[in-house]
């Protein structure tokens, strides 16, 4: 995983979250970002996706995650 890159913008919102590069090396690459969580349960993440804006041929797709949450405990 290479992090020689920074993100230029980011835009959060309730269904997705999404980052903006003006530029990043080829390799293998790791966004992370943290998620609320609003009750104990089963959800579903998203696929991500990944697109180079002025190279639509260049792309990058991830699966989609689920995630379980268990209630708190006093």
């Amino acid at each position: 995983t290479s992090r020689s890159w920074r993100v230029d913008h980011q835009v959060l919102r309730k269904d997705r979250a999404v980052f903006y590069l003006n530029g990043l090396v080829t390799g293998d690459h790791q966004f992370e970002y943290l998620a609320r969580v609003r009750a104990a349960g089963q959800a579903t993440a998203p696929a991500a996706k990944a697109e180079a804006m002025y190279h639509p041929e260049t792309i990058g797709l991830t699966g989609s995650r689920v995630l379980v949450t268990e209630p708190l405990h006093d």
